[in-house]
């Protein structure tokens, strides 16, 4: 029975109770246990976990993301209510700034994001977000495949006159 087991284990099968299922009709009598004790005693030993993704790090001032949620509440007469929120996080230090709003639409971003720059104290370069309604919605094409949004016409404004973020 042990060439069995050896051959079972040795194809990557490291299941006590599937190679119990296996080697029952061949004969084996034995306890789960005791096969349990010896095939931890073959197998091979688990490979080394391997590091997760290496963070990447933006320098200060460079680049923050920022993204809408959807929050749910009950109000005083017990009716569940939903609110949008717009979180705003910097890419260096991973400071955060969370706004709710009365409407995820173009006029409450750029509400929110005007007050996440006070809150930070400037703008950083770059800004990462996904493909959200009301980023992507109103974008102009380029020829070379970028895109300018709504809000980016006012951010120039900012940009302008902002001190560093971080």
């Amino acid at each position: 029975m042990k060439d069995e087991v050896n051959r079972l284990v040795s194809q990557g099968l490291h299941s006590v109770p599937a190679i119990m299922s296996r080697i029952v009709p061949l004969g084996y009598t034995g306890k789960e246990s005791i096969l349990r004790t010896y095939v931890r005693s073959i197998r091979p030993p688990a490979k080394a976990k391997q590091i997760a993704i290496r963070r990447y790090e933006t320098p200060p001032d460079k680049q923050s993301q920022f993204d809408w949620g959807i929050f749910s509440y009950i109000d005083v007469r017990g009716t569940k209510r939903h609110v949008p929120g717009l979180y705003v996080t910097l890419g260096r230090s991973r400071r955060g700034y969370l706004e709710f709003a009365l409407s995820a639409d173009i006029y409450g971003l750029i509400t929110c994001l005007i007050n996440a720059f006070f809150y930070f104290g400037g703008v950083t370069d770059v800004f990462l977000t996904d493909h959200m309604k009301t980023v992507a919605i109103g974008a102009t094409r380029k020829t070379d495949g970028s895109s300018t949004h709504r809000w980016q016409i006012w951010l120039f404004y900012w940009e302008s006159q902002s001190n560093s973020a971080e």
